[in-house]
Formats: C-alpha cells, structure tokens, sequence
C-alpha cells in the first residue's frame, strides 16, 4: 500500500511537472498580460527610475551591475525602492539596460543556467531586435532566440520570451 502511494504521488510529479515545463505559452501570455494590466502604473515608474539612472545595468534581488556603483550617485535606499517596486510587480527576474531606449523587466525565468527561457516585459522606443509576432500560444523554438509581441495600446511596450538552447 505504502508503495503504491509513492508510485501515485511520484506519477502525480512527473505529470505536473510535465504539464509545466511544456507550458502552455498562452497561460504564460495571459499571465504576463493580467500582471502587467495590474502594475502598468509601478512598472512605469520602474523604467523612469532606471532612465534616470543610467550608470546602473542590472538591478536584480540579490546583486547590481555594476558592482562598483560610486556610493552617493546610487543610494542603497533607491536599489531597494527598486526591489519593492519588483516584489510588487511581481518580477522575480531582473531589470536590464538593453540600449539607452530599451529596458527589460524580468518577470519569471525557467533554467537559464545552461538553458532555459525568460519572460517579461519590454520598454522601448525602438522597433526591438528579435522576432515581433502577434502571439507566443504557437511558438516552439528549436534554437536560441528572443520573441516580442507589443502590448496594444500601450505605446513601447512589449512582453518578451527569451529562448536559450
């Protein structure tokens, strides 16, 4: 009986985590899409902070780049309104500078270490490199790359998926 139970439960795992791992890219869409309805207000003020301030590349939960900011230029009070702001956002990835018109806000990654895929937001005044389509629900890449849909009516807005093979 105890057996059968760990057999149960271990086939239960191996199904979820199945069902998650091929996820299904429109949940992950429509998620990205309600999360960014709801924080449109907290993640623009995120992307006026990070214009502002152009020595930092990458605030994250963790770490800063760079890792040698001039104390006073950067307040440690500012990174952590940066990480509040993140925490409500719900963005467990990190902000990075792309190029002085274009600003990634990670939102969640899966893998990464040698490969995986990112999701999130994009803030650009530019057309951005990648490949802009209408939608992620048919995407299956066979090779690295980095996808956009723009969030309509939402000027310089995209969501991303960002594929490492």
């Amino acid at each position: 009986m105890k057996m059968s139970l760990m057999r149960i439960s271990y086939a239960f795992t191996i199904v979820c985590v199945a069902s998650c791992s091929n996820g299904s890219m429109d949940s992950m869409e429509s998620t990205l899409v309600r999360d960014f309805l709801t924080n449109k207000a907290d993640l623009c003020v995120i992307v006026e902070m990070f214009n502002q301030d152009q020595d930092i590349g990458v605030v994250a939960s963790d770490y800063v780049q760079p890792d040698d900011i001039e104390l006073g230029k950067i307040t440690s009070q500012r990174i952590e309104r940066y990480r509040e702001l993140m925490r409500k956002c719900r963005l467990s990835g990190s902000i990075r500078r792309r190029s002085p018109d274009r600003v990634m806000l990670g939102h969640s990654n899966f893998g990464l270490s040698i490969s995986g895929a990112s999701y999130g937001y994009l803030y650009s005044t530019t057309e951005p490199e990648g490949i802009v389509t209408d939608s992620f629900a048919d995407l299956r890449p066979r090779e690295s790359a980095t996808f956009h849909k723009k969030l309509k009516g939402h000027e310089n807005w995209y969501i991303f998926y960002d594929y490492e093979d």
